[in-house]
């Protein structure tokens, strides 16, 4: 039985489709025509993906370069950018610094109290859609990035460098006191061990 009015629906739409076809070859243009002749079809706006940012607890703000921001295609349309911030206890909404038509824009992110955590942040690129309006948000298209906030402790600022043996002679406080390496001697054999 179900089957059955599955398959009458069916011929009832397909019988439809003929009749508003008819229509149109004598000079009627059917109303599913009509709708997709009035709506414009819009490319959503770009941006292209933030790089992850490492902050430290309490530091200021850092900057976080946004580029290839357009309203997509070859449109032309007034643009706002957004920015949020997956836990502002640790990471409030980063401020967006950007002016509507520039392909280039930043964010100030900043890390509050000593919370060690990485935060997810969601920028958002919004156009004002086919009437131009940003204000009217129904036909504005949006498209949204992420990217990653590592908030780290803060070193203490008697601290020049700190090199944690893993491989490498990089300083891990940020400071840029990286080492280098000119021999390499085992230490095992200093301490008695063979």
């Amino acid at each position: 039985m179900l089957l059955k009015n599955w398959l009458a629906g069916l011929a009832r739409k397909k019988s439809r489709l003929r009749r508003s076809t008819r229509r149109q070859r004598h000079g009627a243009v059917s109303p599913a025509v009509e709708r997709l002749e009035d709506r414009t079809l819009l490319a959503a706006p770009t941006l292209d993906i933030p790089s992850d940012l490492a902050v430290y607890t309490d530091a200021p703000a850092r900057t976080v370069s946004l580029t290839g921001i357009t309203a997509g295609g070859s449109e032309s349309q007034p643009l706002r950018i957004t920015a949020s911030s997956g836990n502002t206890g640790v990471v409030p909404h980063p401020s967006v610094v950007y002016s509507s038509a520039d392909s280039t824009g930043s964010l100030l992110v900043t890390a509050t109290g000593d919370t060690v955590a990485t935060v997810t942040v969601t920028v958002t690129v919004e156009d004002g859609g086919p009437d131009g309006d940003l204000n009217t948000g129904a036909d504005n298209a949006t498209f949204s990035r992420t990217f990653d906030v590592n908030v780290v402790p803060d070193w203490d600022e008697d601290l020049v460098a700190y090199f944690p043996f893993n491989g490498d002679a990089i300083d891990a406080t940020g400071n840029g006191h990286d080492g280098t390496g000119r021999s390499t001697v085992p230490f095992w054999p200093l301490i008695g061990l063979t």
